[in-house]
């Protein structure tokens, strides 16, 4: 059982995997949903929510791709938990979303203080394949 564990991060970063293939698919990452979202920061009371937009989606963008291949992944972790801690805060709580709505953020904060604190599990680049 002792060795089995090592492969458990492993099976939560398949959800950062399908998070990563769905917000590519969704388009996520062009120019009008970037605006738009530049666009609900600053309404939210973000200062500079256009550029946040951009630094927030591509640094996500290359922290899953890190998290998938499970190369310094706990380094990757730290700009997602800042993010989802910035999403849960600013775009649930103070505008009155239910449980429901906020969960997919919780979800990826939760994993990410998963992966920070206990690594990225076997198989990954950082245990050695």
């Amino acid at each position: 059982m002792k060795k089995i564990h090592l492969y458990a991060p492993a099976f939560l970063r398949i959800i950062f995997v399908i998070y990563f293939y769905l917000s590519i698919k969704s388009e996520v990452y062009t120019s009008i949903a970037l605006k738009t979202y530049g666009e609900n920061l600053t309404k939210l009371g973000m200062p500079i929510g256009n550029i946040l937009a951009y630094i927030s989606t591509f640094s996500l963008l290359i922290c899953y791709a890190l998290l998938v291949i499970g190369y310094k992944a706990r380094w990757a972790a730290v700009p997602v938990i800042i993010n989802f801690i910035i999403a849960i805060v600013y775009g649930h709580i103070l505008t009155g979303h239910t449980i429901s709505k906020a969960l997919p953020a919780t979800v990826l904060l939760v994993l990410g203080i998963f992966i920070l604190l206990n690594g990225p599990g076997k198989p990954s680049i950082d245990e050695g394949v």
